[in-house]
């Protein structure tokens, strides 16, 4: 889905509603259940919705395969866990709650087999 650049946009995150500029030139967002990608391209931003759940009462389409039939997929949800506080490829003061449940769920192309996005979800 394409939005225009610099243009306040409304959007449901849970229960909680968000309206945002989008001022940054990309980023994403997170919960148990959905990770939000956006990226400008020149006046526009493209928006990646990854879901683990139906998504109701939105403008997103969902992707299509070479043959334009809607994409399949599977689902693979997969713990992750972070390097201790003194791991040196990371700079120093980065902290974390110590029991912070965090995990990756990857989106496999049915067809396949091909892991096509790997998004953040909170546990």
């Amino acid at each position: 889905m394409a939005l225009p650049a610099l243009a306040p946009h409304h959007f449901s995150w849970g229960r909680v509603a968000y309206t945002a500029a989008l001022e940054c030139p990309e980023g994403q967002a997170f919960n148990r259940d959905r990770e939000l990608r956006w990226k400008r391209r020149h006046d526009t931003y493209t928006v990646l919705l990854l879901s683990s759940t139906s998504v109701p009462n939105t403008d997103l389409r969902a992707l299509v395969n070479p043959q334009h039939q809607p994409q399949t997929w599977q689902i693979r949800n997969l713990n992750a866990q972070f390097y201790p506080a003194i791991e040196t490829r990371f700079p120093q003061g980065i902290t974390y709650p110590e029991r912070l449940d965090i995990g990756q769920r990857y989106f496999i192309d049915k067809q396949t087999g091909i892991v096509q996005f790997v998004a953040l979800r909170a546990l």
